[in-house]
C-alpha cells in the first residue's frame, strides 16, 4: 500500500516482506527540497518501522554535497536504523555521479553497507531473501574500452556481478585519484628532482636517516629537503602524503 506520496517521492509499504520501497518520481534539484522530502520519509519510516528498505534511484539526479551528506547521516540514516532498518538496497541512478554522492552518505554509520543493483528485480531478489550478503561480493569489476561514439566521446564498458557495490567503489576511487591529481599537479611540479626522491622514499616507509644514507647526503640536508617538501605541498599531516603515490 502507498503510505506517502508527493510531487517528488512515493513510498510503498510491502507488509508481507516488512519492506519500504521508495521511488523518486521527480529528482529534487535543491537541498531544501531534498531535505524536506527525506524528513517526510523518516517520519513515515518511524511510523511503520520496517526492517528493510529499497530505494529506486533511476530518476535521482541530485548531487549531495558534504554538508548534505552529514545532514543525511544524522537526520535520515541514523533515525531509520534506530527505527528498525536492518537491510538496505538501492537501484542505481542513471546519473552515476549522483549515486556516488549517495554512497558517501553511509561513511562512518553503523548500518551495514547498502547493496546496489542495476534493476528492481535483482534488488528485490536479494532484499526479500534471508541472506545479508550477495554470493559474489568478491568478484572484481572489469572495465574495458568500447570505442568512440559519433560525438567523439570515449565509451567504456563495465562488467561486474549483479550487485554493483564493488564497481561503484572502484569508480569512486578512480574519480578521487583524478581529482587529487588535477588539484595538486602544480604543487608536485614545484618540487626539485631531489625533493621528489626524498618524498618517494618517505612515503614508502623510509626514515629521514635511512633516506640520508641511501642518497649520500647529510641528515641536515635531508631535513631541509623535507621541510621544503611540506611547505610546497602544504602538508598538514603525513597521512596526506600517501596520496602523492598517484604521481609515481
Amino acid at each position: 500500500m502507498v503510505v506517502h506520496e508527493t510531487t517528488y517521492l512515493k513510498v510503498f509499504f510491502d507488509q508481507p516482506n516488512d519492506l519500504f520501497i521508495q521511488t523518486w518520481k521527480t529528482s529534487p534539484n535543491t537541498k531544501i527540497i531534498f531535505k524536506g522530502e527525506m524528513l517526510k520519509f523518516v517520519h513515515k519510516y518511524k511510523e511503520y518501522s520496517p526492517s528493510k528498505a529499497l530505494w529506486l534511484h533511476e530518476n535521482f539526479k541530485f548531487m549531495i554535497d558534504l554538508e548534505t551528506k552529514k545532514w543525511t547521516e544524522k537526520n535520515v540514516i541514523v533515525p531509520c536504523v534506530k527505527a528498525g532498518n536492518k537491510k538496505l538496497a538501492f537501484v542505481v541512478s542513471e546519473n552515476i555521479f549522483s549515486h556516488l554522492s549517495v554512497l558517501d552518505s553511509f561513511k562512518g554509520t553503523k548500518i551495514d553497507s547498502p547493496k546496489h543493483f542495476p534493476n528492481k528485480s535483482l534488488a528485490m531478489e536479494w532484499i526479500s531473501s534471508n541472506t545479508f550478503n550477495t554470493l559474489e561480493d568478491n568478484v572484481e569489476p572489469y572495465i574495458s574500452f568500447n570505442g568512440i561514439d559519433e560525438q567523439g566521446n570515449v565509451v567504456l564498458k563495465f562488467k561486474t556481478n549483479s550487485e554493483t557495490s564493488n564497481l561503484l567503489k572502484s569508480l569512486k576511487s578512480i574519480i578521487e585519484v583524478e581529482k587529487f591529481k588535477q588539484k595538486n599537479y602544480l604543487k608536485f611540479l614545484s618540487l626539485t628532482k631531489r625533493e621528489k626522491e626524498v618524498l618517494f622514499k618517505y612515503i614508502h616507509g623510509e626514515s629521514l636517516n635511512t633516506i640520508s644514507d641511501s642518497l649520500y647526503i647529510s641528515i641536515y640536508t635531508t631535513r631541509t629537503h623535507w621541510r621544503s617538501i611540506k611547505r610546497k605541498l602544504k602538508i598538514q599531516s603525513n597521512y596526506n602524503l600517501i596520496k602523492y603515490l598517484c604521481y609515481y
